[in-house]
């Protein structure tokens, strides 16, 4: 069920970037990310839609973080069996 919700809050948020919403669709997309498992101790200032954020093993982000296009944080070893 969260993953259901993750996907539609993303889908929604991409939604709003291209009304020029940005703020909002940032927002969306940082709830998003804390229903998947990622803590913020704050509001983001930019993180892409391309990049990818497995939390696994806990990740926490401070307040204005940036995360640019094609970035892959992992938590955890890359072993394919972890992530799925």
């Amino acid at each position: 069920m969260r993953k259901i919700v993750f996907y539609i809050l993303l889908y929604f948020a991409k939604i709003l970037k291209v009304f020029r919403l940005k703020y909002t669709s940032r927002f969306i997309y940082q709830m998003a990310l804390e229903i998947k498992g990622v803590v913020f101790k704050g509001p983001s200032r930019y993180i892409d839609f391309n990049a990818y954020i497995d939390p696994t093993a806990g990740i926490i982000f401070g307040k204005d973080v940036v995360i640019s296009t094609n970035v892959t944080i992992l938590t955890h070893d890359y072993s394919l069996t972890t992530g799925l």
